[in-house]
């Protein structure tokens, strides 16, 4: 230690204000660091108190010539065993946390050099010693700063609570509150008046709480508060598990825009099922609809006939040449078989009825092919296109229908799409496709449905021998 006494007055002082900044650095890094979370915190604590410890040795033994000289103090070496006992203790710490990214590498020389045997190079290795240190320091703090903005804590945890829009509380099993954020306070205060310190107590407050212009409902196990012309707020309880024991959570939310929104949706989903409603009356009247313009139909085309055979009838009455009423009787057996043909419903014009009745509400329905020759296979097939065509307007929604009809090989073809919602899950028969079921079994067709991508209806059904092939 002699080279620290041949040092001059001013370097001796400089010695002394780097050994007391390099131990207030030290104490800064320790003081930022110390909110860090570490695998193993009593040992880091341990770690950074064994270099506090050096680092204090440090400044006395730098210090001691001049207080020797000042205050009659002991001399640097009698501060030997104190030196001994820090640098072991640090170049232990050293080691243990070597590679751990606790600056040991910078530790652990100066540990070494701190020990009384290498005071063959005093004062150097004590300069060099707390250059490594306040080096440390230097390196530590801001890295400790970083970790602190990215790294989870209690007063990361609590700022972050208090940045929340959402009230929050969390509570013991008995409702003593252990954590709650600005928001929850600022809500309690205003519509309560007062702060609560127990969590079940603010729950019973908001099952009790009445206000003229307040609305409130249930949404399962959670409170919808509604402010007239102002915002709205779900509270929420739930109990959280941690090991043995049970805590609560209690939430107070601002869903103004949410809840605005699910009203404009409750006021649309309304107007949607009245609409249903008229839509399913229309769709029901249909049936009298078609029925009644093609009874018009043929009430137009008796009338036409009737007064066609009525005219020819009455100039032959007239006619004072003719005598011969026998000729009349093929004339009146003419009229009567007429009426019998025209009478009954035509499948062609019942479709054509089908597809302007459709129309006439919006709905298209296209044809692609022609109904079979065979009468009541083509009865059949406008009975089965009416109610495919009702279904899908009803149920899905559709509003454009293709039908396409085809006959090969001897077997008559009927397919008809939509391009509604299909259904969610399994097609369910009921009375519209059972009733197309027995129309094709009497037939002695088959019927297929498809239910994705878009609702299908595929019925085949064999032409009969005796039928037109195409």
């Amino acid at each position: 230690m002699l080279g620290l006494y041949k040092l001059g007055n001013l370097a001796q002082v400089a010695f002394i204000v780097l050994a007391l900044a390099t131990l207030f650095l030290h104490c800064c890094f320790y003081q930022t660091a110390l909110p860090l979370r570490h695998r193993d915190p009593y040992r880091h604590k341990f770690l950074e108190l064994s270099i506090m410890l050096l680092t204090f040795a440090l400044c006395m033994t730098v210090s001691a010539p001049v207080n020797q000289l000042v205050f009659a103090m002991p001399a640097a070496t009698k501060y030997a065993e104190l030196r001994y006992i820090a640098g072991a203790i640090t170049i232990v710490q050293a080691l243990s946390w070597y590679h751990r990214h606790v600056g040991a590498e910078l530790i652990l020389p100066a540990g070494i050099l701190m020990l009384p045997a290498c005071d063959g190079l005093s004062p150097w290795n004590l300069l060099a010693a707390m250059v490594l240190l306040a080096a440390r320091s230097i390196y530590g703090i801001p890295r400790a700063r970083e970790r602190l903005r990215h790294e989870v804590s209690n007063d990361s945890i609590h700022e972050a609570l208090n940045t929340l829009p959402t009230g929050i509380m969390f509570a013991d099993g008995n409702g003593s509150i252990i954590l709650t954020n600005t928001r929850m306070l600022a809500l309690m205060q205003r519509y309560s008046g007062k702060q609560f310190r127990n969590a079940n107590t603010l729950w019973q407050q908001l099952e009790k709480i009445r206000f003229p212009l307040l609305q409130k409902r249930w949404v399962g196990e959670k409170m919808l508060f509604r402010v007239q012309n102002g915002p709205s707020y779900l509270a929420a309880r739930q109990k959280i598990k941690a090991g043995m024991d049970t805590y609560q959570q209690l939430t107070i939310t601002d869903v103004t825009d949410e809840d605005r929104s699910a009203l404009k949706l409750e006021a649309q989903l309304e107007t949607l099922r009245a609409g249903s409603k008229q839509l399913r009356a229309t769709l029901d009247n249909l049936e009298a609809l078609q029925k009644q313009q093609t009874l018009a139909e043929v009430t137009s085309q008796i009338h036409d006939l009737l007064g066609q055979r009525i005219t020819i009838l009455q100039q032959l009455l007239n006619n004072q040449d003719a005598h011969n009423y026998e000729d009349m009787i093929p004339l009146m057996q003419n009229v009567m078989q007429d009426l019998r043909n025209d009478v009954r419903e035509d499948a062609h014009v019942t479709l054509e009825n089908i597809v302007a009745t459709y129309a006439a509400i919006g709905v298209t329905i296209t044809l692609a092919g022609e109904l079979p020759a065979e009468r009541e296979m083509a009865q059949a097939f406008v009975s089965i296109i009416r109610e495919a065509a009702t279904n899908s307007v009803r149920h899905s929604h559709a509003d454009l229908i293709q039908i396409v009809m085809t006959r090969q090989k001897g077997r008559q073809y009927l397919q008809t799409t939509d391009n509604g919602i299909a259904p969610a899950g399994e097609v369910h028969f009921s009375t519209g496709l059972n009733g197309i079921q027995h129309r094709i079994e009497r037939l002695g067709g088959t019927l297929t449905v498809q239910a994705k991508p878009r609702f299908t209806l595929l019925i085949e059904v064999p032409v009969p021998r005796t039928g037109t092939q195409a």
